[in-house]
C-alpha cells in the first residue's frame, strides 16, 4: 500500500463505465439484463468513489499510484460494511481494468 495516494500520480477522475459478460436466459428481459451487466465507477472529490454494479451502489475511499487505483469499500446501499477486501484497478492509458466478482472488466470514460 506504500505510495498509494501520492500526489506525483494524477488523481483518477470522472465517470467510468463497463459491462460484465453475464450469461442471460434467452427469455430474459433485455433491459433487465443490460442493468445487471452495467458497471459505473464515479470518482468524487476528497478521495471518494461510488461503484455501482447491477444497480447496487457501494461507496468508500480511493487511493492511487501511477498504475493502480485501489477502492476501499465502506458502505453498500447506504449501509456500513466491514471486512470487504479492497478492489484493485489497473490503469491502462485511456481505460481501466477491474476484477468485479471474479470477472475482469474493462472500464472506459463515460461519453457525454
Amino acid at each position: 500500500m506504500a505510495g498509494l495516494g501520492c500526489d506525483s500520480a494524477p488523481a483518477p477522475e470522472g465517470v467510468w463505465v463497463g459491462e460484465r459478460a453475464l450469461a442471460a436466459n434467452p427469455d430474459a428481459n433485455p433491459d433487465l439484463v443490460a442493468i445487471a451487466r452495467r458497471i459505473r465507477l464515479e470518482f468524487r472529490p476528497n478521495r471518494r468513489y461510488i461503484l455501482t454494479v447491477s444497480s447496487i451502489p457501494e461507496e468508500g475511499r480511493v487511493a492511487w499510484s501511477a498504475d493502480t487505483v485501489t477502492l476501499f469499500p465502506q458502505t453498500r446501499l447506504g449501509r456500513p460494511i466491514q471486512g470487504e477486501p479492497p478492489i484493485e484497478i489497473r490503469r491502462f492509458g485511456a481505460w481501466l481494468e477491474a476484477v468485479i466478482d471474479g470477472e475482469r472488466v474493462a472500464l472506459q470514460p463515460e461519453s457525454r
